[in-house]
């Protein structure tokens, strides 16, 4: 049975009406951005960073560093690592930037 030129027509213009509306909706799609979480206040991952910006020297080598070596950067750091200990202590959340679609190369949604 052949379909009429009628309901050809009705048929391309439905999928065509389709397809138009794919595009914004794909468009909005990508533009959600999820609301970010807040960060705790205090944030341990604070005290991470900030710890290490008060390490001073060089670590001594695992392999060939001496007891020694590795007592005086323990002590010279002190107050690095008692930071790192606070940090422990809290809770910890990162800051992060949300990508809806990664490698796709949207930067910005119109």
């Amino acid at each position: 049975m052949r379909m009429k030129p009628v309901g050809k027509m009705r048929i391309g213009l439905w999928f065509g009406g389709l397809v138009l509306a794919a595009g914004p909706f794909m468009c909005w799609l990508f533009c959600l951005v999820p609301k970010p979480e807040p960060l705790p206040n205090p944030n341990g991952y604070d005290d991470f960073v900030g710890a290490g910006a008060m390490l001073k020297g060089d670590v001594p080598d695992e392999m060939t560093g001496t007891l020694e070596e590795c007592r005086k950067f323990v002590t010279a750091n002190r107050e690095a690592l008692d930071r790192g200990h606070l940090g422990l202590t809290r809770e910890c959340r990162v800051p992060t930037q949300y990508s809806p679609a990664p490698g796709l190369g949207v930067r910005r949604c119109v």
